[in-house]
């Protein structure tokens, strides 16, 4: 990441620049989703599929369903897929038609394990990918549902 100067004095505001770098990293996640979803449209746009990433096709998608589900649901796609589902694409980069069950088994595992995500959290984002590809699947953009084939975590009731 290039130098940014905070405009601050040199010593005595710690807590100032952590929210001025805190406002940054968040300026520049933006400004890259925003480039992801522009090469997404670009690419459906132009009938182009054939080298879309999975993560671009998946901002895509959420534009699509943004106007016809519950705004709460919505919300708490967008939320989840600019987490750790963004997060693990965008270190992984796997074109829409190359994506494989057991990319999206990787995936999984590195939830459970790395973040130490709960098996309940995983079938949530295992809901949104499953939604995404089922749909690229009816455009037929992709000529089967690599989800459909993984094995997701077994879901955990509280007694």
């Amino acid at each position: 990441m290039p130098w940014r100067s905070t405009g601050l004095k040199e010593r005595g505001n710690k807590k100032q620049a952590l929210v001025v770098a805190e406002e940054l990293k968040e300026k520049l996640e933006k400004e890259l989703q925003l480039k992801t979803l522009d090469k997404a449209e670009t690419n459906s746009n132009t009938n182009n599929t054939t080298d879309i990433l999975f993560i671009e096709y998946l901002f895509y998608w959420l534009k699509i369903v943004q106007h016809t589900i519950e705004s709460s649901t919505f919300t708490s796609y967008r939320q989840q897929s600019n987490n750790h589902i963004k997060r693990y694409f965008l270190e992984h980069p796997i074109k829409l038609k190359d994506l494989e069950p057991i990319h999206i088994q990787n995936f999984y595992n590195e939830l459970m394990e790395k973040y130490n995500l709960t098996a309940n959290t995983v079938i949530h984002h295992h809901a949104i990918i499953r939604k995404c590809l089922d749909y690229a699947f009816k455009m037929n953009v992709i000529v089967s549902n690599p989800a459909d084939k993984v094995q997701r975590p077994k879901k955990r009731t509280i007694h």
